[in-house]
């Protein structure tokens, strides 16, 4: 059973596990901020759990040092998730998961308005490939009013989890796993008072099948792909590292056409070519 040490079968469960997030989200019948919640509370609770396991311990110092950028980041985690979700509701899965995708292409356009950044014209033809790939995949011009707003909420996710990374630059001398850690604790204590004052708990839903699958989002899709991704960076190379991170993307949309019958025409399934290219190529040039 060598396998399940390795770096790369960690790294690659953890992007199968990954990409099908939206299909859980679909099987649960709550409110995103809730799910949210207590994908980060339960996340927490099972990173939690492995840092005691292996005894390992916060430098409180390290903790009032980053504190503003660690909350900062905690509540932007939060969002993101809650947006992602929402898109999940609103558009297909295959739609909203390369809208998330977005996120690294903002990033470069974020760097090089805040911290003046310079990047070659290969990115600026990366960044415009993948707009025009967006464009076809999500049928703008033909999409319906719901359809709309999946994809704005997933262009917002986008952004959120570009500004979580740009945060996470501004965090020093953690290693990424307590990072997290932290951040998850934060996101679900921010989304509390949220949900308090959005969420009318009258009308929500409780089943046992939606139980199991945000259980499943928690233990599953937090806890232990967070543990198996975060082992692996440690210790493979970066560039391997970037390659097997696209598995979730591609995963996701062929997982969402063949187990939710989501259906996407020839230039839709054009757009997402294009979008994936685009990122995976901005992503290799230096």
């Amino acid at each position: 059973m060598r396998f399940l040490r390795s770096p790369k079968f960690s790294l690659i469960f953890a992007m199968i596990v990954f990409s099908t997030i939206g299909i859980v989200r679909k099987n649960i019948l709550l409110p995103s901020a809730v799910i949210s919640f207590f994908r980060a509370l339960i996340g927490t609770l099972c990173l939690l759990a492995y840092k005691i396991l292996f005894q390992r311990t916060f430098d409180l110092n390290v903790v009032k040092e980053n504190v503003i950028p660690l909350v900062i980041s905690g509540i932007f985690l939060g969002g993101n998730w809650t947006m992602l979700f929402e898109a999940y509701q609103y558009t297909y899965v295959s739609i909203a998961t390369m809208c998330y995708y977005m996120a690294p292409l903002i990033m470069i356009i974020f760097a090089r308005i805040f911290f003046k950044e310079s990047f070659s014209k290969y990115k600026v033809l990366c960044i415009v490939g993948a707009v025009v790939g967006m464009f076809l995949l999500t049928d703008i011009l033909h999409v319906s009013v719901v359809g709309v707003k999946g994809i704005v909420y997933g262009l917002i996710s986008a952004v959120m989890y570009a500004c979580v990374v740009m945060m996470n630059k501004k965090i020093h001398h953690f290693s990424p796993i307590d990072r997290t850690l932290l951040q998850l604790g934060i996101a679900s204590i921010v989304l509390v008072p949220y949900i308090l004052l959005k969420i009318d708990f009258s009308v929500v839903q409780v089943n046992a099948h939606s139980m199991f699958y945000l259980l499943m989002a928690g233990i599953i899709h937090t806890g232990l792909a967070y543990v198996l991704y975060f082992g692996s960076l440690e210790k493979l190379p970066t560039d391997q590292v970037a390659l097997f991170s696209y598995l979730d993307p591609i995963l996701a949309v062929l997982l969402s056409i063949f187990l939710l019958g989501e259906q996407l025409h020839l230039l839709q399934f054009l757009g997402v070519c294009i979008v994936l290219v685009s990122i995976i190529l901005c992503d290799r040039i230096r």
